[in-house]
């Protein structure tokens, strides 16, 4: 795990615990969002490191990694979501994807909960 001991000294080098986490923090959330289907298991998220990019597993993979080498405790969790009830993040929907969306399964997201002074 040597790109993730460079990344880890690189986003948080100089900086204060608070600084360190919003570093790392905004570094995971900037790496451009594409379903690598290769980086989705627990054993490989390292790779959105090399690869540039990845979906929202490994990134959480990833932050949770960061964020315990800072000390801090993380616990996943995993929240049920439906395409047709994120209207109101994604504004309106054509009437195509509005069809598609009603029709698509409920999916699970993956989170990170993390534990800070308390």
């Amino acid at each position: 795990m040597k790109i993730i001991d460079e990344k880890f000294n690189e986003w948080t080098k100089g900086r204060s615990p608070l600084y360190a986490r919003i570093n790392i923090y905004r570094q995971i959330r900037d790496i451009p969002y594409a379903i690598v289907p290769e980086l989705i298991g627990f054993k490989n998220y390292a790779g959105i490191l090399t690869v540039g990019k990845g979906s929202c597993s490994p990134k959480h993979f990833l932050l949770c990694e960061m964020f315990q080498r800072l000390g801090l405790s993380v616990l996943f969790a995993v929240y049920p979501h439906r395409w047709d009830e994120s209207a109101d993040l994604l504004g309106e929907y054509s009437k195509n994807l509005k069809k598609m969306a009603q029709e698509m399964p409920i999916s699970y997201h993956i989170a990170c909960k993390v534990e800070i002074e308390n």
